[in-house]
């Protein structure tokens, strides 16, 4: 019933988007993204007029089905228990897992509302940290792709789907999780992650390559785009080809890590400490002994310091990893040690 009911709120939306006395503005948002009705019929975009109970007027019959739409995230509730539409005012984005079901919505606000792009709520259907936006789009093009690429928004999706790159996707304004990596990996062997070109991308990106140290069965790899840039910009200015070069000049998730440490001094005094430092700080962000591991084995083949050293930049409590490296080494047989 729960999917079934999120098609017919989505046909709600996708018929306002034709009908509303309001869709002048989102059809207007839409022609200015230079969004083709094709991509909109293919992504089954919608609008969510600018009221309180657009939605919840279709079913206001039926307490159940609103609860039920609350449970959703479709509707919100108040403390007096008054429900609500959760939409108002946005182009809406169906979200679907592989199989094409709807599993909750995206919407992005017309005009200068925040927050600019909201997210159905977590549900027995959805959970932003299994889902992403575009995989089924992607995989109905292809089931195997040689790779898939990760880019941050809807409207990324959408635009390098209809510039031809047919195999984005996106993890909806929140970090690439395991759980991603993981259903990535079902259908690819190799993610490029393609963030936008400011400094929030970057920090994405550093999360992103940490996770993938756990994850060595899957080829994960990141492409940069040129500062204030993101996927849709990039590809409509610059096309197609220019585009997929950017893919192809990826570089793989240690070397990111390994030049990040490596930038974090100007100068050759006191480099190597400087990036000691900066592999503290990142060994902060790891979420598990697999990650920092793989975190102090790149530096040590990186910067050719031996995995003894290292073991003392380690913070104390973080045992799993020193014990699985304290152990005699002959520093007379590869790397030298190295003292702080």
């Amino acid at each position: 019933m729960t999917m079934t009911l999120l098609g017919k709120v989505n046909q709600i939306f996708k018929l306002n988007l034709r009908v509303s006395d309001q869709k002048e503005t989102a059809v207007n948002y839409m022609k200015d993204r230079n969004i083709s009705g094709e991509s909109a019929v293919r992504f089954q975009l919608g609008f969510a007029s600018d009221t309180w109970d657009f939605v919840k007027q279709h079913f206001k019959e039926d307490d159940k089905v609103l609860n039920e739409l609350v449970e959703l995230g479709v509707l919100a509730k108040m403390q007096n228990g008054h429900r609500y539409d959760r939409f108002r005012n946005r182009v809406m984005f169906p979200i679907r897992d592989v199989q094409g079901q709807i599993v909750s919505f995206g919407g992005r606000i017309l005009g200068d509302g925040t927050p600019k792009y909201l997210n159905g709520a977590e549900s027995s259907l959805f959970n932003k940290s299994e889902h992403l936006y575009g995989l089924f789009e992607t995989l109905h093009v292809d089931d195997k792709p040689s790779r898939i690429v990760v880019v941050e928004g809807y409207i990324d999706v959408v635009m390098t789907h209809q510039c031809g790159v047919d195999y984005t996707v996106s993890c909806m304004g929140t970090s690439l999780t395991k759980q991603h990596l993981a259903l990535l990996s079902e259908h690819t062997a190799e993610v490029v992650c393609c963030y936008d070109g400011d400094a929030a991308g970057e920090k994405a990106a550093i999360r992103t390559a940490l996770l993938s140290l756990a994850n060595p069965q899957l080829t994960l790899k990141f492409a940069t785009l040129p500062l204030g840039e993101d996927p849709d910009t990039y590809i409509k200015d610059k096309g197609m080809a220019a585009f997929e070069q950017v893919l192809d000049n990826a570089i793989d998730a240690n070397v990111l890590l390994m030049n990040v440490l490596a930038n974090t001094c100007s100068t050759e005094h006191n480099t190597l400490v400087h990036q000691l430092n900066g592999l503290k700080s990142l060994l902060k962000e790891c979420e598990t002994p697999e990650q920092e591991i793989g975190l102090l084995e790149a530096f040590s083949e990186q910067f050719d310091v031996s995995m003894t050293a290292l073991n003392f930049v380690i913070a104390p409590g973080e045992s799993e990893v020193k014990k699985s490296h304290d152990k005699p080494e002959n520093t007379t047989m590869g790397k030298p040690a190295f003292s702080i």
